[in-house]
């Protein structure tokens, strides 16, 4: 469940998403329902999708689909609706910056050998 202030930020957020019109917002519909030019097959990097069991905003089932056609797809499932992952706010931090962190790390070679272990706070 989220909280009043919570959803007081989205109302605000959504109000003034749509304040110089629906143009935008029609356009982000658009591109979801078009072709994007490739297969969801040929993606090779990691892509972690995030769910809530009883979105009424964007289907589970969806998230399913892109699990089953994204090989290198991690799909995690929460319980409750469209921002149930706010309550794992932490996890979902931590994924990104961890993945951020090895991309950086694969990119700048480090010379003087030390590891890969990196804290993040």
């Amino acid at each position: 469940m989220l909280d009043a202030s919570f959803k007081n930020l989205i109302f605000r957020d959504r109000k003034e998403s749509l304040r110089q019109g629906i143009k935008a917002a029609a356009t982000d519909l658009k591109l979801y329902a078009s072709d994007w030019g490739f297969s969801l097959k040929d993606i090779k990097i990691p892509v972690y999708l995030w769910y809530g069991k009883s979105d009424k905003n964007v289907s589970l089932a969806m998230g399913k689909y892109y699990a089953s056609q994204i090989p290198q797809s991690i799909l995690t499932i929460y319980d409750g609706g469209h921002f149930s992952w706010i309550h794992s706010q932490n996890n979902v931090v931590m994924t990104c910056t961890s993945r951020v962190t090895d991309i950086f790390l694969e990119l700048i070679p480090i010379p003087w050998g030390i590891g890969r272990t990196i804290a993040v706070f």
